[in-house]
C-alpha cells in the first residue's frame, strides 16, 4: 500500500487578485474550524441544519435578500413544523395581525402554489388549513407583505 500525501488546492481568479466575499450569505471571516450556521445541508429536500438567509416575495417568484441580521422583521413562527396535518399555525410574536389577512403559500422553488384571505380571530395566532393537494416537501408562508415562514409539510 502506498501513500500519496496530502493534496493541497488553491481557487483563484485569472488575475490572482482578492475574491470579494462580503455579499455572501455563508462567508464567514474567521479561518477558525467553527461551526457555521450559514451553511445549510439538506436531505431528501428537507432542510436538516444551517440557517436560510432570509427571503421576499414579489412577482409569483422567490428572491433571496439577505440574512436576518441585516433585515430584521417580525418574528413569524410555524407550529407545529413540520406539520403532519391538514392545520398548521402561524403566531407573529412581534406584532398584531389584522382581522383579515392575506395568505400566499410558495413552494421552494419559489412558484405560488395558494393564495387565500381568512379571517383571523385572535391577535397574534393564525389557522391556516393546508389543502390536501399540497405535496410533502418545504414551503414558504407569507401573511400580508411580511418575511415569508419555512413550513415543512410531512403528512
Amino acid at each position: 500500500m502506498s501513500n500519496s500525501g496530502n493534496i493541497n488546492y488553491r481557487i483563484a481568479k485569472s488575475d490572482w487578485s482578492d475574491f470579494n466575499q462580503s455579499d455572501d450569505y455563508s462567508y464567514s471571516n474567521n479561518n477558525a474550524l467553527l461551526l457555521n450556521e450559514h451553511i445549510t445541508l439538506y436531505h431528501k429536500g428537507i432542510l436538516i441544519a444551517g440557517e436560510e438567509p432570509v427571503s421576499a416575495i414579489g412577482n409569483n417568484s422567490l428572491v433571496v435578500t439577505g440574512s436576518s441580521e441585516r433585515n430584521p422583521a417580525p418574528n413569524l413562527y410555524t407550529y407545529p413544523n413540520p406539520v403532519n396535518s391538514n392545520t398548521c399555525y402561524v403566531i407573529a410574536s412581534d406584532i398584531i395581525l389584522e382581522s383579515e389577512v392575506q395568505i400566499q403559500i410558495y413552494n421552494f422553488s419559489g412558484a405560488k402554489v395558494l393564495t387565500k384571505t381568512v379571517s383571523n380571530s385572535d391577535s397574534n395566532i393564525l389557522a391556516i388549513d393546508l389543502p390536501e393537494s399540497l405535496t410533502n416537501g418545504v414551503y414558504l408562508i407569507q401573511i400580508n407583505q411580511l418575511p415569508t415562514s419555512k413550513v415543512i409539510l410531512q403528512r
